[in-house]
């Protein structure tokens, strides 16, 4: 252990210099927040500085101190680290906050008992006192050997959408959080923690609720994530454009689709004649002239078993596999497309 510094020193705000290297950033909401509990308390934590004068810890107090134009701030020197554990340091700092969690109960309790004194707040300090402002739930980053599957997901995930998945994981990190029970169960996440495990990553980041894999709430979690998705309706058009765009400086790997996939949707996307406008007549065959139309209006119909289906497919005189899932109506002659050449532009 080593020894602490033993004093205060209040030094001229030009004197002290930001650390070029700072990887911690400051919104706009939370400087003016800043600003406002400098205000309201005071300067009460001081900036950490090297013998240099360069910051080690408090960035966001520091620019909070400009824009009130303080005269003099409140620092520390340290003088006991090395280069390389100031440098830690910065980081480590800024992290360690993130490391902890809300107790929720005691969190209500508190903001209950100050509520007549949030009334005489700064707008911008008030709002650290709003009780939906509180996130009880941290992300954390554990080790992936700890998830569990649930034993009730029903959504399968193909070797070419973990192989993609992982393509974007290598690509942009975690864009979302695999979302957990209380016994790491997973609840919605079930293709990110399996392309985490086929790129041999080590720890993956999480949300853990409070709540048991088998609850309802756990159950309808898990539905969510697999079929809120499937209310959306893709522009096709536009998605090829964006995927044309990409495959203009990189590959499509990641994206959930490939050369071969964009072609046929350049395809499905476009009227003929624009088609046309790329294809030699010979290349286009005899393919469905797909026009730019409003969106198909749709029924659903569901059966309780096997032979109503049946029923109702005979009612209307039509032929349907056991695996069709959806029909045109009235019915049109399927086409097969064969592969054609299509340059994206």
């Amino acid at each position: 252990m080593v020894a602490a510094p033993e004093f205060i020193d209040h030094l001229p705000l030009k004197e002290v210099k930001p650390y070029s290297k700072n990887s911690r950033n400051h919104n706009e909401a939370q400087l003016k927040s800043l600003c406002a509990a400098i205000k309201e308390y005071g300067f009460t934590n001081p900036i950490l500085i090297d013998e240099s004068k360069t910051i080690i810890a408090g960035h966001g107090r520091y620019e909070a101190a400009k824009r009130l134009k303080l005269e003099t701030i409140p620092t520390i020197t340290i003088s006991h680290l090395s280069p390389e554990q100031q440098r830690a340091y910065v980081i480590a700092d800024n992290k360690l906050s993130d490391m902890s969690t809300w107790d929720n109960e005691n969190l209500i309790s508190e903001l209950a008992g100050l509520a007549s004194y949030q009334e005489s707040l700064d707008d911008n300090l008030k709002g650290f006192f709003d009780q939906s402002s509180f996130n009880p739930y941290k992300v954390q980053e554990v080790d992936v050997a700890l998830l569990k599957p649930h034993p009730r997901n029903y959504r399968e995930h193909p070797q070419q959408q973990i192989e993609h998945l992982a393509g974007s994981i290598a690509e942009y990190g975690f864009y979302r959080n695999v979302i957990v029970a209380k016994d790491y169960t997973i609840l919605a996440g079930h293709g990110l923690t399996q392309a985490a495990i086929f790129a041999k990553i080590k720890t993956v980041p999480i949300l853990k609720l409070q709540i048991d894999p088998s609850s309802t709430k756990a159950l309808k979690l898990l539905a969510i994530d697999n079929e809120v998705d499937h209310l959306g309706d893709t522009d096709m058009r536009q998605l090829s454009e964006i995927l044309k765009d990409i495959l203009k400086e990189d590959d499509l790997f990641g994206t959930g689709y490939d050369e071969a996939k964009l072609q046929n949707l350049l395809t499905v996307s476009r009227s003929k004649q624009e088609v046309e406008s790329y294809l030699p007549e010979s290349d286009w065959g005899d393919l469905v002239d797909f026009e730019k139309t409003d969106r198909n209006p749709k029924i659903v119909v569901n059966f309780e078993n096997e032979t109503d289906r049946q029923d109702f497919i005979n009612a209307l005189g039509i032929s349907l596999s056991d695996k069709a899932k959806a029909m045109w109506w009235p019915m049109k002659e399927r086409k097969v497309l064969k592969d054609k050449k299509y340059e994206a532009q």
